[in-house]
């Protein structure tokens, strides 16, 4: 309805009070989980915003026209429901205040549960200038498309999400050849790895990271065979499990099939595989290399061999390509802005063992 609903028809739409609704949209405690998701899901599906009266009372503006509010929202997956004790989000959001600052915009967090619905009061009454994505969930987007300036980070394109939406990336293409063109090198030509499939719940499979792996290794003369590449769901409560499974088909690679490096589109998996290896009396990385992409903001656990995110540029350059959006500076299309990425050497990679 591109914003033509009124509260009114949220209620009328949902079978609840007008009271409940205004509740619910204004952030008010006190409602069931179900309650504020179905609310929410029938605002954002309907388009619907205060009416322009009430957004001006809610911002302050006493009747004047919206002024910039400086302000800037950094939307995350969050995949659990407990946040708590989170260092990589903490210490990316330390970094985002910083970039943010040199352009005289202040961010704030929104954790997105894929399970609970976007539920953005600040967004819905006017308060924020521009939202920074980093969750590739259609729902979010749609919530924002034609409302806020909207940069998408580290999110895999999708036909119809990044549709006319800035996007920015790590070159993953460029960071997999450092890494391919390292492991020949060193005498490598069979490789395994491991790919988590989307287990559902809002929750993102590596599929494409994968492949952009994959045709990195074939472009570097490195065997990715199909007997080589296992692939599983896994989700932070079943990823311990899931390697421990994993753990004797790659043991079996490296006896049986000559695979001389395990190479991972996530470095969670190495830091899980290196202890259970051991266990099973392979020495690394004298047996068997290890190597991985790095997604976090400290330096990699296990001192991997690691392609890793630099995450002061993918911050710094989606706040200035909001900041651009938000002045009218850039016009929104369809394009993405790549972030190189840097080799960590680590202790896992060495010259490949004779097979």
């Amino acid at each position: 309805m591109n914003g033509s609903a009124s509260i009114r028809d949220v209620a009328a739409t949902v079978g609840m009070s007008l009271g409940t609704v205004s509740g619910v949209l204004n952030g008010k405690v006190g409602f069931a989980d179900e309650t504020r998701k179905t609310i929410w899901n029938a605002a954002n599906a309907m388009g619907y915003s205060p009416s322009p009266h009430a957004r001006k009372l809610r911002a302050g503006n006493g009747g004047r026209a919206r002024v910039k509010t400086g302000i800037v929202i950094h939307i995350t997956h969050l995949g659990e429901e407990d946040a708590e004790q989170d260092r990589f989000e903490a210490m990316r959001s330390l970094m985002l205040i910083k970039e943010a600052a040199r352009l005289g915009l202040y961010p704030i967090t929104y954790r997105y549960r894929h399970l609970s619905g976007f539920q953005c009061p600040p967004v819905l009454n006017g308060h924020v200038d521009g939202a920074i994505v980093g969750t590739p969930h259609p729902e979010v987007v749609d919530a924002l498309r034609g409302k806020i300036p909207t940069v998408l980070m580290d999110v895999p394109f999708t036909p119809g999400l990044n549709d006319g939406i800035p996007m920015v990336n790590t070159d993953l293409r460029m960071g997999f050849d450092l890494l391919f063109e390292r492991l020949h090198a060193l005498g490598h030509r069979r490789i395994a790895t491991f790919t988590a499939r989307d287990p559902g719940e809002g929750v993102w499979g590596e599929e494409q990271v994968a492949e952009i792996l994959a045709s990195a290794a074939a472009r570097h003369g490195l065997v990715l065979s199909e007997e080589n590449r296992l692939s599983a769901r896994i989700t932070p409560k079943t990823h311990e499990k899931v390697m421990a499974q994993a753990a004797p088909f790659f043991a079996n690679c490296v006896r049986e099939r000559g695979v001389t490096a395990l190479v991972f589109p996530n470095h969670y998996y190495v830091n899980s595989l290196l202890p259970l290896l051991r266990t099973m009396g392979f020495r690394v990385p004298s047996d068997v290399s290890l190597a991985a992409l790095y997604v976090g903001v400290f330096s990699p656990e296990s001192d991997c061999c690691a392609v890793t995110y630099v995450w002061k540029d993918l911050l710094s350059t989606s706040v200035d390509v909001l900041s651009g959006l938000i002045d009218g500076r850039d016009a929104l299309a369809c394009r993405e802005y790549l972030v190189r990425p840097e080799f960590f050497p680590g202790t896992t990679l060495d010259v490949a063992p004779r097979t």
